[in-house]
């Protein structure tokens, strides 16, 4: 597939409304737009606190929640109410029943992924694997963008494309157009793309330099 989605971490809101109004102005068809949830607990920084806010900001973007947090279920009930999110991708390796959490993301219709971290073993992703729709591999040590890349990464994903030829899979972390190729001939579908994409002066010569990339693969 290779798709391209945008991976916006930030604690301010604000500079999140103009990530968001850049993003819809660049007229780029992105499937997802990804959002970094973050508690202080399952990594060290917080994310914005503002939700219902989201609704007034105008756009036209589906938003997924990477949900880095210890208490997944929590929060997703405080994101119910944001009309534009359709996705949660859910840590593994939380401190909370991961079922449940997937039950109440599908009871609000929303699609559901896990994220799997740098040194986490797919023993640990195996009995979710008939319950979710994707799985996110962590290839930087989350919590904060710019993160150096892992590419010993790549060996867990060659094996889990082995294990699950049809599931979706996707890598969110140190993503550029020097690595992006490397990173597609694992077997990713989706590129999360943060610092690369979103923080660049231009998204839309950004984007199209990750594309040319992928291309010449």
């Amino acid at each position: 597939m290779n798709i391209i989605i945008p991976a916006i971490l930030t604690s301010d809101f604000f500079e999140f409304k103009n990530i968001l109004n850049h993003l819809s102005a660049t007229e780029i068809i992105f499937p997802f737009v990804q959002i970094d949830v973050m508690d202080g607990v399952f990594v060290p920084n917080k994310s914005f606190s503002e939700r219902k806010e989201i609704n007034s900001v105008p756009h036209n973007l589906d938003l997924e929640l990477h949900l880095m947090v210890a208490h997944p279920l929590e929060e997703i009930k405080t994101w119910a109410e944001v009309l534009t999110v359709k996705k949660a991708v859910i840590a593994v390796e939380s401190q909370e029943d991961i079922m449940a959490a997937i039950k109440l993301t599908r009871e609000l219709d929303w699609a559901v992924g896990l994220s799997v971290n740098p040194e986490t073993s797919l023993e640990k992703i195996d009995q979710y694997m008939d319950h979710v729709d994707s799985v996110l591999f962590l290839t930087v040590t989350p919590g904060a963008q710019g993160n150096p890349f892992i590419p010993a990464v790549g060996e867990k994903i060659k094996k889990f494309k082995e294990l699950y030829p049809h599931m979706t899979c996707s890598v969110d972390g140190g993503v550029t157009p020097e690595n992006i190729a490397l990173i597609s001939s694992w077997g990713t579908d989706y590129f999360c793309v943060g610092s690369a994409l979103v923080k660049q002066p231009d998204i839309k010569l950004a984007y199209e330099k990750l594309v040319k990339s992928l291309e010449t693969f």
